[in-house]
C-alpha cells in the first residue's frame, strides 16, 4: 500500500497508516515522523534567444529556458523586456530526455536594445531570475524562414530519427544557418542549402517544431511552429 506526499513548505510532518478491514474494523500505526527541508531555490536559463542576436522590428522572437527543480516543481516562469513583465507560463513543453522548457514569442514592436530575464518560481514559492540576455532590433529587412517537413499534423514514430527541413531567404544579405528547434530546445544547425537537420522523438506527445534563420548581418527569424 502506497501513497505520495509533496510537502510545500519546510518542517516536521507526522505520519500514520490507518487500516480498515472488510468487517470495518480500523487500526491505526505507530507515527513516524520525517522532516522536509527546503533544498534550495530553483535554476532557470535561456536556451533562446542567445547574447548578442540581432533581429529585425516585426519579427517574432521566441524565448525559450530550461528550469531546474529546486523545493518543489516549478510553478512558472515570467519573461521579461527590459525589466518589464511579458508574459506568465505556467506549463511547460517538454523537450529532448524529459527536459521541461517554457517557452512564449514575443513581437518587437520599435528597435531598440532589449535585455531579456526569465523569473522562475516552485511550487514553495523560491523564485529565481535568471543571466541576462540581451539582443539587439533593427530596421534591416529580416530573413524569412519556414519549416517545410515534416508537415504540420504529421504522426511520427517514437524512436524513430526524422528528417527536419526548412526553407529560407534573405533580402538584406545571405543565410548563415537555420537552427531547429523542437519543444524549444535546439536540436541541430545547418549552415548550407538545403537546410536540415534530424531529431528523434523518444516519447509519445505534441511537439512543436520551429526553425531559426540568421544571414551574414547577424539579423534572426523565428518560423512558425509546426
Amino acid at each position: 500500500y502506497r501513497a505520495t506526499l509533496l510537502p510545500l513548505s519546510a518542517g516536521n510532518y507526522v505520519l500514520t497508516a490507518v487500516a480498515v478491514d472488510n468487517a470495518g474494523n480500523r487500526t491505526t500505526s505507530a507515527t513516524v515522523t520525517v522532516s522536509a527541508a527546503n533544498s534550495g531555490a530553483p535554476s532557470v536559463s535561456f536556451s533562446s534567444p542567445t547574447n548578442g542576436d540581432t533581429y529585425t522590428v516585426g519579427s517574432a522572437i521566441n524565448l525559450s529556458t530550461s528550469a531546474a527543480l529546486g523545493s518543489g516543481l516549478i510553478s512558472s516562469v515570467e519573461f521579461q523586456a527590459n525589466g518589464v513583465g511579458l508574459s506568465v507560463i505556467s506549463t511547460p513543453a517538454v523537450g529532448q530526455g524529459g527536459i521541461p522548457f517554457f517557452n512564449f514569442t514575443w513581437t518587437p514592436a520599435a528597435a531598440g536594445t532589449y535585455v531579456f530575464t526569465a523569473v522562475a518560481t516552485d511550487a514553495v514559492g523560491n523564485r529565481t531570475t535568471s543571466a541576462p540576455i540581451t539582443v539587439t532590433v533593427t530596421n534591416i529587412a529580416a530573413p524569412t524562414v519556414a519549416v517545410s517537413s515534416p508537415a504540420a499534423g504529421a504522426t511520427l514514430a517514437v524512436n524513430t530519427e526524422q528528417t527536419l527541413t526548412a526553407t529560407a531567404t534573405s533580402a538584406a544579405g545571405s543565410i548563415s544557418q537555420v537552427e531547429f528547434f523542437v519543444n524549444g530546445g535546439s536540436v541541430g544547425v545547418d549552415t548550407a542549402f538545403p537546410y536540415t537537420g534530424t531529431w528523434t522523438p523518444t516519447s509519445p506527445g505534441t511537439y512543436a517544431l520551429r526553425a531559426v534563420a540568421r544571414d551574414n548581418l547577424g539579423n534572426q527569424t523565428t518560423s512558425a511552429a509546426i
